[in-house]
């Protein structure tokens, strides 16, 4: 899965990741690492939802 993560030092959160293949699922961080686990908790949260909604869980691509 290739998740894109950006960094620009004019915000206080200057990381921002997301998962194209997830609509939704993105994240902010002050450091990469802290995006990357805030991310990873976020692509969890979306998980558990659509089980508990029933919804489709997309392919992911590279996955």
């Amino acid at each position: 899965m290739n998740t894109p993560v950006t960094n620009s030092s004019r915000t206080p959160n200057p990381c921002y990741g997301e998962v194209p293949d997830l609509p939704g699922v993105w994240a902010t961080g002050k450091t990469l690492e802290e995006c990357r686990r805030n991310l990873a908790g976020v692509i969890d949260e979306w998980l558990i939802l659509r089980l508990r909604c029933g919804l489709r869980i997309p392919p992911l691509a590279g996955a």
